[in-house]
């Protein structure tokens, strides 16, 4: 071949060449990108488009779509949103290829299925003709809307309640008529309740909130445990039929359980325990044992002291604290020791794991420790004097009431965190113990068992023993009272006048009225009582009176220092939205839920094991879960009718026994029917929800208990024939307050459980009105046992809790003190693990709004409600926001901050780390305010740079 050919055959081949790579670039489209999301908005006739556009030419996000519906055309401008799953599954530079759009339009769409098309309209005059799942995108209309919410089924009456809510926009109506398909046969509604949805009329858009519904429907025949498939179909106005699913779409079905093992378990142990005491305490070895304990006080007093020291000194908890460090999942924080546990860690305890505990720890690790502001808290810090219950520690004179922190100014930290749990039973165990003895002073045994009755119920479990803190300080000001009363030596009593000023500042600080107002007005009674008893022994003396007013005098100096550390963050808390802007009380909370009172009895199922779907339908003011369900197990018929004939007669304590008696009444009928609102706010009990008189009735119940062992002792026994009565009556009550509950309510409810506790119900009412009182109190210890075994779990506390400065060394500053840090999260968990640690937040559990931080992040006025409150702060991601931010509320204590991650400023908060999960940290990295500086499994740190000036 000559040269001439070989250059002509080169030349060819690259003409080929170039031919073939442009045929194949103009394949190429110049754009891609695809709908995700189409939604239309029935009420504002409103389309609502999600999706993506990667214009390949311009590299610029989409600037403006066509969108033509229902025949017409229409030209909008999207809000451009980040799409890092987009930019790398394209291996392309571009962050915001997302897109949003609403587009109102000009009529509204019919029912059925509405084509439309969406058309990106690029630089040049190009266009890119957008595609769902490679098809032209469609809209589904319906002309009806509705949902299956729940089924449940009762057994004893054959019947089933089906809830839902159903809605035609045809009519304008909701359903007519409902229909039921179970097992091959049909079923019409014999009666439809019509329910008020505020959710779905908001939702739709419509005026009318009758949309929900209860439907009954009576049965052939009863079902058996298993599986049923259920039709339902409601019929309109105009004859129209729709069929309900389930909320999540899928068909609806009915499932009926079998008694769970538990409940044969728990009638076993009621079945047995009723026989032992039948058959082998016949012949008077519970009065045996009455008298051994009554000899051997000082022994058991001992054996308690030791018990609670032991513990202490094992470090042995009941805290969930563990779930502080699983909720988080900060991997540069965690705790030190041994984390192994015996049974469930408990999430209903937030306000225990989640707030107290992690509190208590930020003092701990806060430099100096112990302080009165907590600088890690918040922009502003946390005035720790606001903090209720057991308190947190703080070195200020008033920390002497707070005994359940003194283990922290003493103790390691495991051992002090055992102490902060512990004493609130063993304190409270004791001191009732020695409050029964002055209303029944021959009964230190059948006072024992009483005051462990108490203390292990389920109401004080279910609540992490605050109750019992909460009782424990009337319970010792009763008995210090008492005792100054009858003690006539100097010393000992200005020993008792220090020891009461301690109490009441103690029961000042833990910040609860509800309990603070129902036990003290109950204290009230009980020392008025008391008096009028013991008025012919009681010879006051100067000593006395001195005592009484150093104990009034200590008081006053300790609460006034924390009044005047703490006075202005009680005044900003005073002003909150929630809760200084509750509203004043006046009762009958429960009159629509009359179980409510009676909710002991669901303990041994409800408390361990939880609630069931019942609980979303109950009335707003009536709020159920593990710990609210929670309650005392009281056999209330027995205690009322030998009240009523010791009434007059009593020879031991009958003025208090009135008292107690006259107490219970004003409770009830403040509960079920309410009091004139002048007379609530007189005596303070417009601070009181009726769903918090548990605490004072038991104890006034237990109080009457020890009267009535006191007066009936070696007293002729009641004839069996008032006994079987008593018994009935008991056990028919039992029988009510499971015919009350709500469907659903319990997780498992069966008839071995009802059973259960209608004949311990009728055991425990023979066996006080028979003068068995040791017999009947150990069973409801038995029951309480039962419901709350397993409840909280056991383990050793931590030794302590740091930052891991080695593998994070970017948390602390070159000086060595640690930055402070924003965390993106859902919650105020990881939060509050950082400040546990010492490492100072921006977020997190606030007692009141810090002020300077809405003011540094430019919040409106009129968005200041929203934030001042108690609070759970958070910040969130949203990249659909057209501002920077954005606040609101999920509940009423929850205060959530919403950020456009690529244009909110970050130091505005002051924070000089933001800490966020991976998947977030994705749109932070766009952020021109932040900087990576370190990442983990999970969590990526940035560093906050300072604005360009």
């Amino acid at each position: 071949m000559t040269r001439d050919s070989w250059m002509r055959w080169i030349a060819l081949s690259m003409l080929f060449f170039v031919s073939f790579s442009q045929a194949q670039a103009s394949k190429i489209p110049s754009a891609e990108g695809a709908i995700d999301a189409l939604t239309y908005e029935r009420a504002t006739h409103s389309l609502n488009i999600n999706g993506w556009v990667w214009d390949r030419i311009s590299a610029k996000p989409i600037a403006r779509l066509r969108i033509v519906a229902n025949g017409e055309e229409y030209i909008v401008h999207p809000i451009a949103i980040l799409r890092p799953d987009v930019r790398q599954a394209k291996s392309i530079s571009l962050m915001d290829t997302g897109f949003s759009a609403t587009v109102a339009l000009k009529s509204d769409l019919s029912a059925g299925e509405h084509a439309v098309e969406i058309t990106a309209l690029l630089d040049e005059g190009r266009t890119y003709a957008l595609s769902s799942s490679g098809e032209q995108p469609v809209i589904h209309v319906l002309d009806s809307f509705g949902a299956l919410d729940s089924i449940t089924y009762d057994k004893s009456h054959q019947q089933l309640e089906v809830r839902g809510w159903v809605w035609d926009s045809v009519t304008d109506q909701p359903a007519k008529k409902i229909f039921l398909s179970i097992q091959d046969e049909n079923h019409e509604a014999r009666s439809i309740e019509l329910l008020a949805r505020k959710d779905v009329r908001d939702a739709l858009s419509i005026s009318n909130e009758k949309t929900g519904f209860s439907a009954h429907f009576s049965l052939n025949k009863n079902l058996s445990a298993g599986n049923y498939p259920i039709k339902l179909i409601s019929v309109f106005q105009d004859g129209r039929e729709f069929e309900l699913k389930s909320g999540t779409g899928n068909n609806p079905f009915l499932q009926i359980d079998s008694p769970k093992n538990r409940h044969w378990i728990i009638l076993f142990l009621v079945a047995f325990f009723i026989f032992s005491v039948c058959f082998f305490c016949r012949k008077g070895k519970p009065e045996k044992f009455i008298v051994w304990t009554s000899k051997k006080t000082k022994y058991l007093t001992i054996a308690g002291i030791v018990c609670f020291f032991a513990l202490v000194s094992m470090g042995v908890t009941g805290s969930s604290w563990k779930l502080l460090e699983a909720y988080s999942g900060i991997d540069a924080v965690g705790f030190k020791g041994e984390k192994r546990h015996i049974f469930k860690q408990r999430p209903i305890r937030s306000d225990e794991w989640g707030v107290l505990t992690p509190n208590a720890l930020a003092q701990v690790n806060h430099e100096p420790n112990f302080p009165i502001v907590n600088k890690n808290l918040g922009l502003e810090g946390q005035n720790m004097g606001v903090i209720g219950m057991t308190g947190v520690p703080i070195w200020q004179p008033a920390a002497l009431g707070r005994i359940a922190t003194w283990g922290y100014f003493l103790l390691p930290l495991k051992q002090a965190m055992s102490w902060h749990w512990l004493f609130p039973f063993f304190g409270c165990l004791f001191f009732l113990w020695k409050a029964l003895a002055r209303f029944n002073p021959s009964g230190i045994g059948v006072n024992f068992l009483l005051a462990i009755s108490f203390c292990v119920a389920p109401y004080a479990a279910g609540w992490s023993l605050w109750p019992l803190y909460a009782a424990f300080f009337p319970l010792a000001i009763f008995v210090v009272l008492t005792s100054i009363f009858e003690c006539k030596n100097f010393k000992k009593n200005i020993l008792l006048g220090i020891f009461l000023g301690i109490l009441l500042t103690g029961w000042v600080m833990t910040l609860y009225p509800p309990w603070q107002v129902t036990l003290g007005t109950l204290l009230a009674f009980i020392v008025i009582g008391w008096i009028l008893d013991n008025r012919n022994n009681i010879k006051l003396s100067a000593n006395q009176y001195f005592s009484l007013a150093f104990a009034l005098l200590i008081s006053c100096l300790l609460i006034g220092s924390w009044w005047l550390d703490t006075s202005q963050a009680v005044s900003q808390i005073r002003d909150t939205v929630y809760p200084g802007g509750r509203s004043a009380l006046k009762g009958a909370d429960i009159l629509n839920a009359p179980w409510w009172a009676l909710r002991g009895y669901y303990n041994p199922e409800a408390l361990t094991f939880g609630l069931g779907a019942g609980v979303e339908n109950l009335p707003k003011n009536v709020i159920a879960n593990q710990s609210e369900i929670s309650s005392y197990i009281i056999f209330p018929i027995p205690i009322f009718l030998l009240s009523l004939m010791l009434w007059k007669k009593a020879s031991v304590g009958l003025w208090v026994l009135r008292a107690c008696s006259a107490f219970v009444g004003f409770a009830l009928i403040f509960g079920f029917f309410g009091v004139p609102l002048w007379l609530s706010k007189l005596t303070l009990w417009s601070y009181v929800t009726a769903a918090r008189l548990d605490l004072s009735l038991a104890l006034a119940c237990t109080i009457l208990l020890a009267l009535i062992a006191a007066n009936t002792q070696d007293k002729p026994k009641m004839n069996w024939v008032f006994a079987s009565l008593t018994a009935l009556s008991g056990s028919v009550l039992v029988i009510l307050a499971f015919h009350l509950l709500p469907a659903s309510m319990l997780r498992a409810n069966s008839f071995p459980l009802q059973i259960a506790m209608v004949i311990a119900a009728a055991a425990a009412s023979w066996w006080i009105v028979r003068g068995r009182i040791v017999a009947s109190v150990a069973m409801t210890i038995m029951l309480s046992l039962i419901s709350t075994f397993g409840f909280n779990p056991l383990s050793k506390a931590p030794e302590s809790i740091e930052a891991n400065l080695s593998k994070y060394p970017f948390i602390v500053s070159d000086n060595g003190q640690p930055l402070r840090t924003l965390v993106i999260s859902d919650g105020a968990a990881p939060s509050m693990l950082l400040a546990a640690a010492g490492v100072p937040t921006v977020t997190g559990v606030l007692y009141y709004p810090h002020v300077s931080l809405w003011k540094e992040i430019g919040l409106s006025e009129q968005d200041w409600p929203i934030v001042n409150r108690y609070q759970h702060l958070s910040f969130r991601l949203d990249n659909s926001l057209s501002n920077d931010f954005k606040v609101g509320n999920s509940q009423g204590d929850t205060v959530i901050v919403s950020v456009n991650p690529s244009i909110f400023n970050f130091s505005k908060t002051t924070a000089k780390l933001v800490v966020a999960r991976k998947n977030d940290a994705i749109y932070l990295n766009a952020s021109s305010f932040l900087k990576e500086v370190g990442r983990d499994e999970h969590w990526v740190w940035f560093s906050v740079k300072k604005p360009s000036s």
